[in-house]
């Protein structure tokens, strides 16, 4: 049998990715005004993301209160389940799911831990179902996308064995095993499908507006910053320019089934379910929020060295798989006829994820060392026009720490609780662009990584759960 390499006989679209950041690299070395027309205009992108976030917040906030003054019994129309999925985490964590749980074959404690939710949970839930997914299936890689396949494909046959005539009033919600919903999910879930025609339910997916505020005030400054802004980042631009779902997200069992599940040969489940719905559907999957606030677990480790290393992994295996369904994409859309729409995804999925969140680094790091090295006769104005991108970032980080902190107390409840000094909270303010700045680093190194070596570095390596309970109080 032929082994299916990278390429398969075909160009690697994500190529196009470090195409346009070598591009990026060379222009401050050829044009002054070019580089700087260039970081206003993704200023400008950020102001639009940051006012986005806000009015998602302010609408969240006011659908929050509300429900917390109605205590109103709610009848259900649509039936859900819950899927999660187990490797390695600890019981506490575990006993935060509902009520699908899928094992890994490998999962240590495997039949105890099954046990333990047994007995506490039985009771709770109309059903609780354990799945145990092989290790080592022919044509998967080990992780989420294809623990994602097999655990649909058993819900779906449980439910055709118990429930035949109902499949299209099924939802489905794909979560982490660090995951800590409001009490209210369910019901805004079951609005949200009300309120859509009966013929678009099954072209949308769901996305809960998701909070990492988990202990991130004993986490590290790099996992801090970056779980603040990836939270703006999902009510800015993701939700609104309807780019793609993260991590957390719903749906309808019919469009799970239409869409051919999760391929389980990839490693990011959310991209990749979100593009090969869109695929087979032939048309673009709508993306509309769940305005209820989420509880979802940053990256953690034992000491500082180990969370920075953890955070460093997961955004190369983030960078990864965006530019590895990127190519998944293009290979595949050729069969769909031509869309506008889909032409207009593609420019915002590669706008945000190559441009703004990495290629804009590249820019100011090349913009630096191209200043010291080339003196370039422009005029006077320009050398102030070079502070207005960095003034904007700092007044959209601002909004976003003095957002986050108004919004902690719609999760106080779940955990979502912080006490962070004043003095702390200053010096993370003043640091976060050059937080960001590694992040476009590491980013970068990815993508040349996944240039170079191809397919074999596509693997997900499941993120570590174990300290979230700890504590690791650093700067």
């Amino acid at each position: 049998m032929k082994q299916q390499g990278y390429l398969s006989g075909r160009i690697r679209f994500n190529l196009i990715f470090n195409l346009i950041i070598m591009v990026l690299l060379v222009i401050p070395f050829l044009s002054n005004k070019l580089t700087i027309s260039l970081q206003l205009f993704l200023s400008v992108w950020f102001v639009i993301f940051t006012i986005l976030y806000l009015i998602s917040t302010n609408k969240l906030m006011n659908l929050h209160n509300k429900f917390s003054t109605e205590g109103k019994q709610y009848q259900l129309h649509f039936k859900f389940i819950m899927t999660t999925f187990i490797y390695k985490e600890p019981y506490d964590l575990v006993s935060e799911t509902l009520k699908n749980l899928s094992f890994e074959e490998r999962s240590p404690n495997l039949k105890e831990t099954q046990l333990l939710i047994q007995q506490r949970f039985s009771s709770n839930f109309q059903e609780l179902l354990f799945t145990v997914h092989p290790f080592n299936v022919e044509g998967e890689i080990p992780g989420k996308c294809s623990n994602c396949n097999y655990v649909q494909r058993f819900a779906v046959e449980h439910i055709r064995q118990n429930d035949p005539y109902n499949e299209d009033n099924y939802y489905v919600t794909n979560f982490d095993i660090d995951t800590r919903f409001q009490q209210n999910y369910i019901e805004v879930f079951d609005k949200k499908i009300l309120s859509a025609k009966a013929s678009e339910r099954h072209l949308i997916v769901y996305q809960p507006i998701l909070f990492y505020n988990w202990g991130l005030d004993k986490s590290c400054i790099f996992v801090r910053i970056t779980s603040l802004v990836r939270n703006m980042l999902m009510m800015g631009a993701l939700i609104p320019f309807n780019i793609n779902v993260m991590s957390i997200f719903g749906f309808s069992m019919k469009l799970m089934i239409d869409g051919n599940y999760t391929n389980p040969a990839y490693q990011m489940e959310d991209i990749i379910c979100f593009i090969r719905w869109t695929l087979v559907s032939k048309q673009l999957i709508r993306i509309e929020p769940l305005y209820t606030a989420t509880l979802s677990g940053p990256t953690s480790g034992k000491n500082y060295f180990e969370e920075i290393s953890e955070w460093a992994r997961q955004l190369r295996r983030w960078t990864i798989g965006t530019a590895e369904v990127f190519h998944y994409f293009v290979i595949k859309s050729r069969k769909m006829k031509f869309s506008f729409k889909l032409v207009g995804w593609v420019l915002i999925y590669v706008l945000y994820y190559c441009i703004i969140m990495k290629g804009q680094n590249i820019l100011m790091l090349s913009s630096l060392i191209a200043s010291n090295i080339i003196q370039q006769d422009d005029d006077e104005y320009i050398y102030y026009l070079k502070f207005i991108p960095l003034g904007i970032q700092y007044i959209s980080f601002a909004i976003i720490f003095i957002t986050n902190n108004r919004s902690l107390y719609m999760i106080k409840d779940i955990g979502g609780t912080e006490q962070i000094g004043i003095i702390r909270n200053l010096v993370h303010f003043i640091l976060t662009p050059i937080i960001i700045f590694f992040y476009g680093l590491v980013s970068f190194y990815a993508l040349m990584e996944v240039a170079i070596r191809g397919k074999q570095v596509c693997k997900h390596g499941a993120s570590k759960k174990d300290d979230l309970q700890g504590k690791i109080v650093v700067i």
